[in-house]
């Protein structure tokens, strides 16, 4: 396995090859191989950088300020999906980025980025006592039914979901907010 060359090193060897050693002077006297050395010594012929590859890697789309902008918007409200922090952040700066480059931002801020817990609404208990109603209900007509209120009712998802909606929330703070969550979703009759 190879040993890691930092860009010091390689600063070292180009400076040495520009004051006139040789390359396999340069190797002996740093102790890395001949041809790192002669791979540095095309660069410098080159004039291309040391650091990385020329034309390597995509510009950053956002800056640390819209960065620090981002986070903001997340700030305001710690109980909004990525998304609409997305759609926010792309109404408001005219920036196009996905949910996925925010929540990637998010996390370099020290934030976690996961689906909320999934806890029934009903206890097995709840449901045992609404199938016994159920079959009390089971004689009596589809008119009399609409008369009556159920106000216990809860949205169930048979065949699909309705989307998962991605929170941030910082290391330890995580339950709070996921039980916050799902009160904001719940389905209310009035």
């Amino acid at each position: 396995m190879t040993n890691h060359i930092t860009y010091e090193v390689k600063v070292l060897i180009e400076d040495d090859l520009i004051s006139g050693l040789s390359q396999r002077e340069v190797a002996l006297k740093i102790k890395v191989s001949k041809t790192l050395v002669c791979n540095i010594n095309k660069k410098l012929k080159n004039k291309t950088p040391l650091g990385r590859k020329f034309g390597s890697g995509r510009t950053e789309i956002l800056s640390d300020e819209l960065k620090r902008q981002l986070f903001l918007i997340y700030d305001k409200n710690h109980k909004e999906s990525c998304l609409k922090i997305t759609q926010k952040f792309v109404k408001k700066f005219n920036v196009q980025i996905s949910r996925q480059t925010v929540s990637r931002i998010l996390s370099d801020f020290g934030l976690v980025t996961a689906k909320p817990a999934k806890k029934p609404l009903l206890r097995p208990i709840n449901i045992e006592k609404r199938l016994n109603l159920s079959k009390k209900f089971l004689g009596i007509s589809h008119e009399t039914l609409k008369t009556i209120i159920f106000t216990d009712e809860c949205k169930f998802n048979l065949f699909n979901s309705d989307g998962i909606k991605y929170m941030c929330y910082f290391p330890g703070q995580g339950t709070n907010l996921k039980i916050q969550f799902l009160q904001l979703n719940m389905k209310v009759d009035q």
